[in-house]
């Protein structure tokens, strides 16, 4: 099966540190195989398998972690 994206707009990231932690808390999630980070478009694309997560639970998950997202 080939992989599918979403891509969400994440406010709230400056930085190196902002970048791994919207990745750790989108990475948590199974079946997410990829997740790149844009700092100058507040842009973050996530790839999935078979397993897809809901789009909901990872705007959920990114503004627990202080990162709103749509």
């Amino acid at each position: 099966m080939n992989p599918k994206e979403t891509e969400l707009t994440v406010d709230n990231m400056t930085c190196g540190a902002c970048v791994r932690h919207v990745t750790t808390a989108l990475k948590a999630f199974d079946g997410v195989e990829t997740v790149a980070v844009d700092l100058g478009t507040a842009k973050v694309r996530v790839t999935y398998g078979a397993e897809a997560p809901v789009r909901a639970d990872l705007v959920t998950a990114l503004e627990r972690a202080g990162y709103p997202a749509r």
